[in-house]
């Protein structure tokens, strides 16, 4: 139970909102219309959004356990960008010499061959008789 801060006696427990998005109105407009585009194209409904973003605190991370839970972005597919999100951002820190937009490229290069390789690792382990 939660003290009510007015007269300090207990009351109902707390409703936990969803953290809004924080990101400047640009990323914010993008994300709204991503999450539009999925419930319109039947991806995700906005019941499935609402619960998974109170469950999670977040509309991002309802998002994205929603997509995983999907089997449209898989949990080792978002590991592996994420680090290389955070390599890309190191990158841009420590090299005035090569442009953004090049790291940007190499940046999903990686993403791209890791992902590619994964997939080959474990279509090998699959294949591999069981000892």
């Amino acid at each position: 139970m939660v003290k009510d801060k007015k007269n300090g006696s207990k009351g109902k427990k707390a409703v936990r909102q969803p953290v809004p998005i924080a990101c400047p109105e640009i990323d914010a407009a993008s994300l709204e219309g991503l999450i539009d585009l999925l419930v319109i194209k039947g991806v995700i409904n906005d019941e499935e959004l609402k619960a998974a973003a109170e469950l999670y605190g977040s509309y991002v991370n309802g998002l994205l356990d929603l997509l995983n839970l999907k089997g449209i972005v898989e949990e080792w597919e978002l590991d592996i960008a994420r680090a290389e999100f955070h390599r890309f951002v190191q990158a841009l820190g420590g090299n005035q010499f090569i442009p953004p937009a090049v790291l940007f490229e190499r940046r999903r290069n990686a993403i791209s061959d890791r992902l590619k390789l994964e997939r080959q690792l474990k279509a090998g382990e699959e294949a591999l008789p069981a000892t």
